[in-house]
């Protein structure tokens, strides 16, 4: 039996540098002071979000300070994702609607918006050592 040759190649789909002048989305503004975990499920698509809420949830009995962020592939698809996020009693924040929360009893941003991916992804800057 001979082994396998395991490559780690990133995102097949979508993998690019993040411009180092991009703004990144200030959180505290949604989740307010503290330290969080942030479980970042983008570029979603019906039924995923769903999913990813619930497995959120069950989450959440580990990791007490852990917040959820959708940003769904379309953001036109909002209205639905309030549904799912009403129905499982996540209490969210909508970035289409503007503001500012800092509250900390918010739980998820919901950023129905277009054009930020890379502002998301800017606040998750890593090294990867390999």
């Amino acid at each position: 039996m001979s082994c396998l040759n395991v490559v780690k190649t990133g995102t097949m789909k979508f993998d690019q540098a993040i411009p180092e002048n991009i703004k990144c989305i200030n959180l505290i503004d949604v989740f307010g002071e503290g330290s969080h975990m942030i479980l970042l499920a983008a570029s979603t698509h019906p039924g995923e979000e769903k999913l990813i809420a619930e497995i959120y949830l069950n989450l959440l009995y580990k990791f007490p300070n852990l917040k959820l962020i959708i940003v769904p592939r379309h953001a036109e698809r909002g209205n639905d994702i309030v549904t799912v996020l009403t129905d499982l009693k996540i209490k969210f924040h909508r970035r289409s609607n503007g503001g500012k929360t800092a509250d900390a009893s918010v739980n998820c941003l919901l950023a129905d918006t277009t054009g930020e991916m890379l502002s998301f992804y800017a606040g998750f800057r890593y090294s990867d050592n390999g």
